[in-house]
């Protein structure tokens, strides 16, 4: 996330991977790529009824340079037949746009591409109109560049550097 300097907001908590982990103990699968002891790469596969997601991965530069990311995913879907799942859902690019590296990446797998929408419902409209308001008052820079995002008022300076 350093390396591509992503917004603070995308680093997750050591209480998240605290849950994640007793996630994946639960229903999912945790792969490291090792090469002489030392992890190159690891990633989080999550187990639905009938589907497997693909959920987090890295890899290190030595990692990329042996292709551990495309070992991993192949894992991954060795893993999910095994659970007799019927599909891995690998989540889109970072982008919308069709040249996204991380969408080419995963069309290397499956060219099959599907619509999603996401889900959103606010319970009190009026809070929820305070609460942006305020947060667009504080950083109104960001306001534009932030709109879609339902929670931008949870966002702070550091979240968006």
């Amino acid at each position: 996330m350093q390396r591509i300097g992503a917004a603070k907001m995308y680093f997750f908590s050591d209480a998240f991977f605290a849950e994640m982990k007793r996630l994946t103990v639960q229903s999912g699968a945790f792969m490291t790529a090792r090469l002489n002891g030392e992890i190159l790469g690891a990633t989080v596969f999550l187990k639905g009824e009938t589907i497997g997601h693909y959920f987090l991965s890295s890899a290190t530069e030595e990692g990329k340079k042996n292709a551990v990311s495309n070992l991993m995913l192949h894992h991954g879907i060795l893993w999910a037949k095994r659970k007799g799942l019927q599909q891995i859902h690998l989540g889109g690019g970072v982008t919308a746009s069709a040249d996204d590296p991380l969408l080419v990446f995963k069309l290397n797998f499956s060219d099959v591409l599907v619509k999603f929408t996401i889900g959103k419902r606010i319970h009190n409209q009026r809070v929820y109109d305070a609460l942006i308001q305020q947060w667009e008052e504080t950083y109104p820079q960001h306001a534009v560049q932030y709109k879609p995002i339902l929670q931008r008022y949870r966002l702070t300076g550091e979240d968006m550097k």
